[in-house]
């Protein structure tokens, strides 16, 4: 069988290039990290005896993005795996477990809002976790008071978002971690989307996520095949304290190693080189202007879209995603006719709108001819 069999078959889904793809938190890799990758494709990190190298690289790697997520203390872990969803099982597992060791509970629960992942639903199903749904603001962000509400003596943890996956909000860590330490809860941050652009950009506009400068705040999911701009898959789980992973530890007899502490055995070592290759060779101040430029994007099309006068916007922009809902005609019969358009755009179902996210194969240019599409498609 040739390549060119599986250069036909690729051609037949869209590419990120060609900047329709509207609605993706993933875009075309750096060049540097599809290198890396592809060097280390045959490496297992789970095993840390055979791939000595990546496992080097991975505690690097580690170490640099803790940091990154305003680990200060030097007692910050994690592991790089799958994605975010894995990331979000791993940290609740973690806090279950400890909280199971060292309270008396129960009935283990979780607060956690309605603009949370599905992914915290499914770990919460598979974890025997009840979810006590807190309140939305107005801005559709955790509302703190509601959290002080709904926390219990069963409750494990509180689980707050930085970009969130549909409307791109970032939760008042601050004011959360009010109630957390009131409780003594600790908090669970899902900052899949936004946790590396907040943390690495410095612009006054937005609000810096304090991370691990937080005490409450006791694991961090951060996704560098999001925005680090890596191949997938690789999500990041970190820890405030490395102590804490003997709660989800393991023993591995088979392997050199004895032990493991991820939920998965086998992990992709090129995913480990590609951050690795990123953070070495690409670096902070790069990425930045990487993410100025994403917003300068959605800027762009939120001050259009705002003359246009057509649409109700949702979204405050700390993070670079736009929904916005159509005044005139329905927001499913406008998706389809972007669809036949050429245009791959999903639903914000949260306010039944739909939903941008501004990576770097969203240009101007694209956002232009988006907006001529869709201003015609509902005049007409």
């Amino acid at each position: 069988m040739s390549l060119k069999f599986f250069k036909e078959l690729r051609a037949r889904d869209p590419f990120y290039e060609h900047g329709t793809i509207l609605s993706s938190m993933a875009s075309k890799p750096l060049n540097i990290a599809v290198k890396a990758f592809s060097e280390f494709l045959d490496t297992n990190a789970g095993d840390l005896i055979l791939f000595k190298n990546i496992h080097r690289m991975e505690r690097y790697v580690v170490r640099k993005l803790v940091k990154i997520l305003g680990c200060i203390n030097g007692r910050c872990s994690g592991y790089i795996v799958s994605g975010g969803s894995e990331a979000n099982f791993l940290s609740l597992w973690l806090l279950r477990n400890y909280a199971l060791k060292n309270r008396r509970i129960r009935r283990p629960e979780i607060v956690a809002s309605y603009a949370s992942h599905y992914s915290i639903i499914k770990a919460a199903n598979a974890l025997g976790l009840k979810i006590v749904y807190s309140r939305l603001t107005k801005d559709y962000k955790t509302d703190p008071d509601d959290v002080a509400e709904k926390v219990s003596r069963n409750t494990i943890a509180i689980v707050a978002n930085v970009g969130s996956v549909e409307l791109g909000t970032v939760d008042n860590i601050k004011e959360i971690a009010k109630v957390s330490l009131e409780h003594n809860i600790p908090i669970h941050v899902d900052a899949a989307f936004g946790g590396f652009i907040l943390s690495i950009m410095e612009n006054l506009k937005f609000k810096k996520f304090p991370g691990f400068t937080c005490n409450s705040v006791y694991t961090v999911t951060a996704d560098p095949h999001k925005t680090l701009f890596t191949p997938i898959p690789s999500g990041g789980f970190f820890i405030k304290d490395h102590k804490f992973l003997k709660h989800i530890r393991f023993k591995a007899p088979y392997l050199p190693g004895k032990i493991t502490e991820t939920l998965i055995g086998t992990r992709s070592g090129g995913s480990i080189a590609s951050i690795y290759a990123v953070l070495k060779f690409v670096g902070l101040k790069r990425l930045k202007k990487i993410y100025e430029k994403c917003y300068e994007t959605a800027f762009y099309f939120y001050q259009k879209l705002l003359k246009i006068g057509k649409f109700k916007v949702y979204g405050t922009l700390e993070t670079p995603i736009i929904c916005f809902k159509p005044l005139t005609c329905s927001t499913d019969v406008l998706m389809k006719k972007l669809w036949k358009k050429g245009w791959i755009i999903y639903k914000c179902s949260i306010v039944n709108g739909l939903r941008l996210v501004f990576m770097p194969h969203v240009n101007k240019a694209s956002v232009d001819r988006f907006l001529n599409d869709l201003v015609s498609l509902v005049e007409h």
